[in-house]
């Protein structure tokens, strides 16, 4: 463990490891979250569903990936 804490980053090889790119802003939680779902009946705005749907199937987990980054960024929910 020590040797790994000495090296220098330009003596790390990294070219088999494949560059991510995140210049678009998408980031998926993807399934390596292993919660369990619960199936509820939700009354959404159709504007909102269309944004959801614009990149074809997947709105659901997309609608799910919105509401845990709010979560983790601590966004207010204000009362209506």
């Amino acid at each position: 463990m020590e040797y790994i804490k000495s090296l220098k980053d330009e003596d790390i090889n990294t070219k088999d490891i494949p560059e991510v790119d995140f210049s678009d802003g998408t980031f998926y939680y993807y399934n390596s979250l292993n919660v369990p779902k619960k199936s509820i009946y939700l009354n959404i705005d159709t504007d909102i569903l269309k944004w959801l749907k614009k990149d074809g199937k997947g709105y659901q987990k997309r609608l799910n990936n919105v509401i845990r980054w709010a979560i983790d960024h601590n966004c207010p929910i204000s009362k209506l």
